[in-house]
């Protein structure tokens, strides 16, 4: 199946926090792992392992003129990169945008996040109207400051906002009971293909494919 591609905006009180970032994730993009550490632990120290997941690949940093963009793809049915942002708001992060191109059902989602919660888009719009020129733009690097917005992306708004170690605790329990919900599942189509026959087998398939699709795509207010 194709992977989600996450893209995390990433706006830091200063440029030193920011150099430094950028340099732990190129050396982890580059497989440096000695490297990424030593820069890790210069840049309050960090730790590299809550920066990065094995799982997770195609990581890719750019730098812009006000923040780090980092692009990094995961599984389909993975919940989003929420560890790396807990860790960096510790470290200097003042705000991000974790944009998640889900690759089921073709849809790209936003979640807005200030001073380590996860806020609604209208708050950190308002706390951050200079850095909205990039990120309601698409925040491609590559493109000039000041264009407008395509707004083809859904945001995922919470009812209020929460903090992100709560939100990742929680995206990951989900995950847990999904997979955990798929395998009964699987563990129970083997049993019907043993008694009922291929259209049995062929009834709890479509329920599989139903249940990974729902644990992919959260609701847009949480």
């Amino acid at each position: 199946m194709s992977p989600n591609t996450h893209t995390l905006h990433l706006f830091f009180e200063d440029r030193l926090r920011l150099r430094l970032a950028q340099l732990v994730f190129r050396y982890i993009a580059k497989g440096n792992e000695v490297e990424a550490r030593r820069w890790a632990a210069q840049w309050s120290s960090a730790d590299a392992g809550g920066l990065w997941n094995s799982d997770w690949f195609n990581l890719e940093v750019h730098a812009t003129a006000t923040h780090l963009v980092v692009r990094l793809d995961t599984g389909p049915h993975e919940p989003p990169p929420l560890m790396p942002l807990e860790h960096m708001f510790g470290r200097g992060l003042q705000a991000a945008v974790l944009e998640t191109f889900h690759s089921q059902v073709r849809e790209p989602q936003r979640m807005y996040f200030l001073a380590g919660q996860w806020v609604l888009r209208a708050m950190w719009l308002e706390a951050n109207p200079a850095w909205a020129a990039w990120t309601e733009r698409g925040g491609d690097p590559a493109e000039p400051a000041g264009e407008q917005a395509s707004g083809d992306y859904q945001v995922r708004d919470p009812r209020q906002p929460q903090a992100i170690a709560a939100l990742r605790e929680r995206e990951e329990a989900q995950q847990r009971k999904a997979q955990q919900a798929a395998q009964d599942l699987a563990d129970a189509i083997r049993d019907l293909g043993q008694s009922g026959g291929p259209q049995a087998v062929a009834s709890g398939f479509i329920g599989i494919v139903v249940l990974r699709a729902a644990c992919c795509v959260r609701g847009s207010r949480d």
